[in-house]
């Protein structure tokens, strides 16, 4: 579903030419899966994607999505249901692999891809996280990230086979991943762009960041306060090493926005053709005493380790409401 310069150093579908092999592989693992079978997951994903997105079949994609990322899709799907909104058909071009070695403890790998929307092509690439439970198991999509086109997201390590290593231990990490959903809503709630673990970025700071302030505001011009709580999503974090020793992450989070007036005798509305209130079955808006609204949040986030002494980044982020009430 729909949700510039990438220094990543990936395997294309004829090799990884501009790779250096890690020296202490030896024999090095080769990845779980070839370049070849990739690319047909990635094309099957195209295919499966544009069909449920052009049928409004919501049970179409549990068979090429999973948590995360098919809660998010499931309520777009919904949402523009509601809104009469169709979906551009994509296409991913220009495919290239980040690949686990055999030595993962699940089959998984990420798709980078520039893709065409509706015939038009994409100015960033899409980082998308396949995954699949067994041997036998259909490849499903767990994750799907664009940075901006100007983000410079970090090489991955490669051994002598050219597989990349999936991060199971994070204990030498500047920050555990099960602690990005707290710690990057209380960067961007308490605003201290500079002063935390956190590089500025125009991904958290900007959009993320100023994005909820502006929010604030604006809720608040109209009688509405906006109280937010966070907490991490399911265990559903998928890590790659990266050259410098760090780790390129895949996380969710879950958010909980609760809308209330702020004369207690008032009421509160969601906008025509928002996705929120898309969600109510109202495609004309919604007024209510309150509301409560689930969003769904997904990260892609660069994590030093410790010893380096560096900023964690995060480099993009998807945000989506998954239910309303």
């Amino acid at each position: 579903m729909v949700a510039g310069l990438v220094l990543v150093c990936v395997l294309p579908l004829a090799g990884c030419g501009s790779a250096t092999p890690s020296a202490d592989a030896a024999p090095a693992s080769p990845p779980i899966v070839s370049t070849t079978e990739a690319d047909r997951v990635l094309t099957a994903y195209d295919v499966g994607n544009n069909k449920v997105n052009s049928t409004a079949d919501a049970a179409g994609l549990a068979k090429i999505e999973s948590t995360p990322l098919r809660v998010a899709s499931e309520a777009e799907l919904e949402a523009n249901k509601v809104l009469d909104q169709s979906i551009p058909l994509i296409k991913s071009t220009d495919q290239r692999f980040m690949i686990p070695s055999r030595s993962a403890d699940l089959p998984w790998f990420v798709s980078i891809s520039t893709r065409l929307h509706g015939g038009v092509v994409a100015t960033n690439q899409t980082y998308t996280v396949f995954k699949r439970q067994d041997k036998g198991a259909p490849w499903l999509a767990a994750y799907s990230l664009t940075p901006p086109a100007d983000v410079q997201v970090p090489a991955v390590t490669l051994n002598g086979a050219s597989a990349a290593t999936a991060v199971n231990d994070f204990g030498d990490l500047a920050l555990q991943p099960d602690e990005l959903a707290q710690r990057i809503f209380a960067h961007y709630k308490q605003d201290v762009a500079g002063r935390d673990i956190f590089g500025t970025s125009a991904v958290l700071d900007d959009q993320l960041g100023n994005g909820f302030k502006a929010a604030l505001r604006v809720l608040r011009g109209k009688g509405t306060q906006l109280v937010r709580t966070v907490k991490p999503g399911p265990p559903q974090a998928f890590a790659l090493r990266t050259a410098d020793g760090g780790a390129l992450v895949f996380s969710t989070s879950t958010v909980v926005d609760v809308l209330k007036p702020l004369d207690p005798s008032g009421t509160v509305s969601l906008s025509a053709g928002s996705d929120e209130a898309a969600l109510l079955g109202k495609a004309a808006g919604a007024t209510a005493p309150g509301f409560t609204i689930t969003r769904q949040q997904n990260f892609l986030t660069h994590i030093p380790t410790q010893a380096s002494g560096e900023p964690v980044v995060v480099l993009a982020y998807t945000d989506f409401p998954v239910s309303v009430r």
